[in-house]
């Protein structure tokens, strides 16, 4: 099993979670929420988490691609 994400989780453990469980992008910590390789993780998995991410990122051309080529409504 997979532990929860929280404010201390790392990098790694948060990107294995979002592996499985995308939706919970929007308990990571502000800092990860501006990785983007948290981020591509998540949005590959469910393409409405992009809005979850950091303005930088939700700006970012590659990241909306991939987050509309698995959901439209991204």
């Amino acid at each position: 099993m997979l532990p929860s994400i929280n404010a201390g989780s790392t990098k790694a453990a948060v990107i294995a979670r979002l592996t499985k469980f995308p939706s919970e992008l929007n308990n990571v910590s502000k800092k990860l929420r501006g990785d983007i390789d948290v981020i591509r993780t998540a949005i590959e998995k469910n393409g409405l988490m992009l809005r979850y991410a950091s303005k930088e990122l939700r700006d970012n051309i590659e990241l909306c691609k991939i987050a509309v080529s698995n959901n439209g409504l991204a």
